[in-house]
């Protein structure tokens, strides 16, 4: 299992709850202060992270 941080966990739960990637990034990080399309940016780049990536993808697979 990779290693990720409290937020990144927090983010990948959020994202296996069902909530899109800028939901997810709101609840997961301080975000009050970002307008959208920041968060849309921060959401995508955390994505592209590959521990994240690599979890993610781990407990899809796991789902189905």
């Amino acid at each position: 299992m990779t290693i990720l941080t409290a937020k990144q966990q927090h983010f990948v739960k959020e994202l296996m709850g069902g909530k899109t990637q800028t939901n997810a990034y709101r609840a997961a990080y301080s975000a009050t202060n970002m307008n959208y399309n920041s968060v849309r940016r921060e959401a995508s780049r955390l994505m592209k992270h590959p521990n994240i990536a690599t979890t993610v993808e781990d407990l899809q697979n796991q789902a189905n």
